[in-house]
Protein backbone atom coordinates (compact mmCIF):
# COMPACT_ATOMS: atom_id res chain seq x y z
CA UNK A 1 0.00 0.00 0.00
CA UNK A 2 1.49 3.80 -0.51
CA UNK A 3 2.11 5.58 2.13
CA UNK A 4 -0.57 8.77 2.06
CA UNK A 5 -3.44 5.92 2.79
CA UNK A 6 -1.31 4.68 6.24
CA UNK A 7 -1.23 8.80 6.89
CA UNK A 8 -3.95 9.99 9.54
CA UNK A 9 -4.79 12.92 7.41
CA UNK A 10 -6.58 11.36 4.77
CA UNK A 11 -9.84 12.43 3.64
CA UNK A 12 -12.38 11.13 1.11
CA UNK A 13 -14.54 13.42 -0.81
CA UNK A 14 -18.04 11.58 -1.68
CA UNK A 15 -20.10 12.59 -4.94
CA UNK A 16 -23.53 11.76 -4.99
CA UNK A 17 -24.66 13.15 -8.02
CA UNK A 18 -28.55 13.43 -9.32
CA UNK A 19 -30.88 10.69 -10.48
CA UNK A 20 -30.45 9.74 -13.75
CA UNK A 21 -26.67 11.59 -14.29
CA UNK A 22 -24.30 9.01 -16.51
CA UNK A 23 -20.86 8.16 -14.42
CA UNK A 24 -19.22 10.33 -17.30
CA UNK A 25 -21.18 13.30 -16.79
CA UNK A 26 -20.87 12.77 -13.18
CA UNK A 27 -16.76 12.35 -13.15
CA UNK A 28 -16.56 15.92 -15.77
CA UNK A 29 -18.40 17.35 -12.23
CA UNK A 30 -16.60 16.13 -9.73
CA UNK A 31 -12.98 16.78 -11.58
CA UNK A 32 -14.40 20.08 -12.31
CA UNK A 33 -15.69 20.87 -8.84
CA UNK A 34 -11.81 19.28 -7.92
CA UNK A 35 -9.68 21.80 -9.51
CA UNK A 36 -12.14 24.61 -8.80
CA UNK A 37 -11.99 23.52 -5.21
CA UNK A 38 -7.95 23.37 -5.29
CA UNK A 39 -8.19 20.76 -2.74
CA UNK A 40 -5.41 19.82 -0.73
CA UNK A 41 -3.66 16.38 -1.95
CA UNK A 42 -4.78 14.28 0.94
CA UNK A 43 -8.66 14.72 -0.79
CA UNK A 44 -9.45 11.64 -2.26
CA UNK A 45 -12.36 11.96 -4.57
CA UNK A 46 -14.93 9.31 -4.94
CA UNK A 47 -18.03 9.30 -6.93
CA UNK A 48 -20.96 6.91 -6.02
CA UNK A 49 -22.87 5.83 -9.09
CA UNK A 50 -25.74 3.55 -9.95
CA UNK A 51 -25.38 2.05 -12.93
CA UNK A 52 -29.16 1.19 -13.69
CA UNK A 53 -30.55 4.45 -12.61
CA UNK A 54 -33.48 4.33 -15.17
CA UNK A 55 -36.91 3.75 -14.57
CA UNK A 56 -37.41 0.39 -17.32
CA UNK A 57 -34.49 -0.83 -15.72
CA UNK A 58 -35.98 -1.50 -12.73
CA UNK A 59 -37.44 -4.74 -13.11
CA UNK A 60 -34.52 -6.12 -14.53
CA UNK A 61 -32.26 -5.25 -11.74
CA UNK A 62 -34.97 -7.08 -9.28
CA UNK A 63 -34.43 -10.08 -11.11
CA UNK A 64 -30.40 -10.20 -11.41
CA UNK A 65 -30.64 -9.66 -7.77
CA UNK A 66 -33.06 -12.64 -7.52
CA UNK A 67 -31.49 -15.28 -9.28
CA UNK A 68 -29.70 -18.65 -8.34
CA UNK A 69 -26.44 -17.32 -10.15
CA UNK A 70 -26.70 -13.49 -8.37
CA UNK A 71 -26.93 -15.79 -4.48
CA UNK A 72 -23.89 -18.08 -5.93
CA UNK A 73 -21.60 -15.70 -6.42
Amino acid sequence: ASDVYKRQDVEALVFFPGFNASLEHSLQRLGQFMCMGRFPPHVKPFVFSWPCGRELTYLWAVKCASSKRTHAA
